[in-house]
């Protein structure tokens, strides 16, 4: 995701100066929403509420898919440009609904009564430990 957001702010030194407050202004609220809404579901409570911040960090992901494309459609940005970003956001957007599958298994998992503890290593992120839930 780094890749991204600094390619992303590098795209909008690129756009003319009437843009600065408009589509600049959009593209870098974008980015950056995208890792807040990871890193803040991960900070929630349970992997329901995770869950709920990885769907919105999908929409900033697709909402700055459109504007990059928007960009480049007005010309203010060329394909060359725009293609690497294009490429990084739809391996995110496919990371992050693979992600969602593994949470909703596992909240699917603890919702039938059963805890299965899983190895640290197989989990991307750091989460409070599992707590068995009557």
């Amino acid at each position: 995701m780094l890749y991204l957001a600094v390619r992303t702010y590098q795209l909008t030194n690129e756009l003319p100066p009437e843009e600065i407050y408009n589509l600049s202004h959009q593209i870098k609220k974008s980015v950056v929403s995208i890792p807040s809404n990871i890193a803040e579901g991960a900070g929630r409570n349970s992997n329901n509420e995770f869950n709920q911040f990885l769907g919105f960090a999908t929409s900033s992901s697709y909402e700055l898919e459109n504007q990059v494309l928007l960009s480049e459609r007005l010309n203010f940005l060329s394909s060359e440009d725009v293609n690497p970003v294009i490429e990084e956001l739809h391996s995110l957007q496919k990371r992050i609904y693979n992600f969602k599958k593994f949470i909703k298994k596992q909240r699917e998992v603890v919702y039938s009564g059963v805890l299965i503890p899983l190895p640290s290593t197989s989990l991307p992120y750091t989460r409070k430990p599992w707590k068995h839930i009557s």
